[in-house]
């Protein structure tokens, strides 16, 4: 009977095994696919509006009840987790933050606002900026996509002239689409959060926040091949060295006087807000050591990184981490979790920052 019983075990502990290797193997291809998008959404992106040509500028979370800022190039939007960092001894953190803008021109944004904590991501990027002409287009007046209160059927309708506007202006059909659906779809995001917050009880907050922390755990721990909409990052080759290109040109040497130049205004637009009583740390995100040779053999690292100690500001320096971002520069979601803790701990254990 037990040699019975031995031999009807098998299959299940084969099946067991079989499984097992397959989600090793799962666990092994995926882990330089992770999606780099996507997983703070739930706090939705109200679009800000600092001026003529200038952004495009999305804040996450709160910015007018936050204890702490992160402000910086879209790597921000990427590298700062809101869904755990107000969990880790600072208080409310929001973030700040625009595709190719300029940190310069960001920090406008904070003219109106109180003095609290200022994390400053500091990048060749954030120099001098690298804004399409689509964007720039777009950006010549005050569109009704900034304006959450508006219906979606208004924000359409300035779509429809916009792209034909914007082929008027030599921007190919495609590229001008697709920057339109981007305009919608922030537009759509920021609603949802504006009408939420003028409910008695926001459920819909409430249910994507909770359906956010399942998604969240299970995608750390588990990296499901679900939700559809994650597909093309699970299979897409990992491409490290895809925003060498773009890198090359911020740090080539004839843009050497237009860095210095961008340099010393940030450092002075620093100034100003320290001397208005903002507490200011910097940071040098994480990038591929590809894109980081480049930043620092052409002296735009060391010109970056300058800029935090010519004013005596704290500099944390995460370096170079190899398979952390898909595209050399934005972080998978893992990544993206070390760097929201390790930051957290940088600024409450030597800096001293602390939740009021």
């Amino acid at each position: 009977m037990a040699s019975r019983r031995r031999i009807k075990g098998l299959p299940t502990a084969l099946a067991a095994l079989v499984s097992a290797s397959a989600l090793a193997a799962w666990d092994r291809a995926t882990q330089d696919t992770w999606p780099t998008a996507g997983l703070e959404s739930v706090n939705g992106e109200r679009l800000l509006w600092i001026g003529a040509g200038l952004g495009p500028v999305g804040a996450c979370g709160d910015l007018e009840s936050s204890d702490v800022i992160v402000v910086g190039d879209s790597r921000v939007g990427h590298a700062v987790h809101l869904s755990i960092a107000g969990s880790l001894g600072l208080g409310r953190v929001a973030t700040l933050w625009g595709g190719g803008a300029k940190t310069e021109h960001l920090l406008r944004a904070l003219d109106e606002l109180e003095p609290r904590g200022l994390v400053v991501a500091l990048s060749a990027l954030g120099l001098i900026g690298w804004q399409n002409q689509s964007v720039s287009e777009s950006l010549r007046e005050r569109n009704p996509a900034f304006e959450p209160e508006n219906p979606p059927h208004v924000v359409g309708a300035w779509a429809r002239k916009e792209r034909a506007h914007l082929q008027q202006k030599g921007i190919s059909e495609p590229v001008a689409k697709a920057a339109l659906e981007w305009w919608i779809e922030a537009h759509r995001a920021a609603r949802a959060q504006h009408l939420g917050s003028e409910r008695l009880v926001d459920t819909d907050t409430i249910d994507a926040t909770l359906a956010h922390r399942v998604d969240r755990w299970r995608t750390l721990v588990t990296q499901p091949i679900e939700p559809v909409e994650w597909g093309s990052a699970w299979f897409a080759a990992a491409a490290p060295r895809a925003s060498d290109g773009v890198y090359r040109g911020l740090s080539a040497p004839e843009k050497a006087t237009e860095r210095s130049h961008e340099a010393e205004r940030l450092g002075r637009r620093l100034v100003e807000l320290r001397d208005r009583g903002w507490r200011i740390a910097c940071v040098r995100l994480p990038s591929d050591p590809g894109l980081r040779v480049i930043e620092d053999s052409s002296g735009t690292g060391a010109l970056v990184s300058g800029i935090a100690e010519g004013l005596g500001l704290p500099l944390l320096d995460f370096g170079a981490w190899p398979a952390a971002a898909g595209d050399g520069s934005h972080l998978h979601w893992r990544a993206a979790d070390r760097v929201t803790r390790e930051l957290a701990r940088w600024l409450r254990g030597e800096l001293g920052w602390r939740a009021p």
